[in-house]
């Protein structure tokens, strides 16, 4: 039922959704499909960096984060993620 919802807000929150359930390689599937049907969209830039930081994909998150930072400079929880994904890789 709503894994048959379109557009990039129904994949963002199927993605929060999975992500909450833990369910992280499925959830950037979600995420990367928002991205698809809107590449701009923050959110899923965001989130999905955010579970690949939880994944260990340290560089891949990093790119992902960027690319939101250069969407949204002033968005704290992309600048929060950014500071922790330096710390978790060991970058101080």
């Amino acid at each position: 039922a709503w894994r048959a919802l379109p557009g990039a807000e129904a994949a963002y929150n199927r993605g929060n959704a999975l992500r909450e359930l833990g369910r992280l390689e499925d959830a950037i599937a979600s995420y990367e499909r928002a991205l698809r049907l809107k590449p701009d969209f923050v959110g899923p830039l965001v989130n999905r960096a955010r579970t690949l930081r939880d994944l260990g994909r340290f560089d891949a998150a990093l790119a992902g984060n960027a690319r939101a930072l250069a969407l949204a400079p002033d968005l704290a929880e992309a600048h929060l993620n950014q500071a922790m994904i330096h710390l978790l890789r060991g970058d101080f």
